[in-house]
């Protein structure tokens, strides 16, 4: 048996930038920031015993019992198992998860670099995390095509707090390696759930299929990005105003990118929150629902924010440095 973990993400800026549509057709360039959190995605697998009347047991929120690959319904792990797993033996696949998905945390991209990297685990491989995103990457892009962006394979692979940066054909990654200011911005920010998911690709593709209406508001949104990266790499204490700033900015450029993005209920919590003293804020992932993350110039005004918003789950987080990790394997 194998158990792999995988961390959750949270992206601060640039999202919308990563979609390649974005920049590999327009021979423009992305940026994001996000970090790995430790809120985490949980794959075990184990190899499963012959005397079973089927061959694959998939659990994760449905329970599937096949008896070929082709017959699975989960498009990812029917990918996954026809590209890497040609070997005779019955497979158990159970997934498990700290936060709920199609929240915007990034929960596929984890599943996916989780099942990966088991599975090799499993017929005694190793994989790094350096190559485990771009085989995530690829297999993600085939099954959901346009609407897929190229930061949570990265950022769930690898973990840490990266910048990273996308030009047709090349994804640079640079690892914040100085936490401070990253730590400090960490703790003066409130994360809640907004009690509904959402389907991040329907929206992502109703990004695509405007985007060249609207280029002005993805290169903003990468000029921003590149502006939060200056202050968060300074060496003197963040300027916390400034970041709320940038985080107010992107929030009202990312609104006009599809009106999926937000809805009521978004409008008034953020407007909530900011009458709260919160300095800034963003919904996580693609828009629509899930996570809500806000920022707080002091600790007095996140306690002010948090007593305010009490109708509605707040999630202590930390940050996670492993990324895709196992942290169970008995065949070693």
């Amino acid at each position: 048996m194998i158990i792999v973990r995988s961390p959750l993400r949270i992206s601060y800026f640039g999202g919308g930038t990563d979609l390649p549509k974005w920049y590999e057709n327009n021979n423009r360039e992305g940026a994001v920031i996000a970090s790995a959190i430790n809120k985490y995605s949980y794959i075990n697998i184990r190899f499963l015993e012959k005397f079973y009347d089927h061959k694959f047991r998939i659990r994760y929120f449905k329970n599937e019992e096949k008896n070929s690959i082709k017959k699975i319904e989960h498009p990812i792990v029917k990918s996954i198992l026809k590209k890497f797993y040609n070997e005779s033996k019955g497979l158990e696949i159970i997934h498990n998860a700290d936060l709920p998905a199609r929240s915007g945390l990034g929960s596929s991209s984890a599943f996916t670099n989780g099942l990966l990297k088991s599975l090799y685990f499993l017929k005694n491989k190793k994989m790094s995390n350096s190559l485990l995103w771009k085989e995530t990457l690829k297999i993600e892009r085939i099954i959901d095509g346009a609407g897929v962006g190229s930061q949570d394979q990265i950022t769930t692979a690898i973990g840490g707090t990266n910048f990273i940066s996308f030009k047709k054909k090349n994804i640079k990654i640079t690892q914040f390696t100085d936490l401070s200011n990253i730590n400090f911005f960490k703790e003066h920010c409130s994360l809640f759930f907004l009690g509904f998911t959402r389907n991040a690709k329907k929206i992502e593709l109703d990004k695509v299929k405007s985007m060249h209406k609207k280029y002005p508001i993805y290169e903003e949104l990468f000029d921003l990005c590149i502006e939060a990266k200056k202050l968060f790499k300074k060496k003197d204490a963040l300027n916390l105003n400034h970041i709320g700033e940038l985080l107010r900015d992107q929030w009202n450029l990312k609104k006009n990118l599809s009106k999926k993005v937000t809805n009521s209920k978004i409008d008034d919590l953020y407007e909530k929150g900011l009458r709260s003293g919160a300095i800034g804020g963003k919904i996580l992932g693609a828009g629509g629902g899930g996570f809500f993350i806000f920022l707080s110039k002091n600790m007095r005004e996140k306690k002010k924010l948090i007593d305010q918003i009490n109708k509605i789950k707040l999630v202590n987080f930390d940050l996670d440095r492993d990324g895709t990790k196992v942290i169970y394997n008995n065949q070693i």
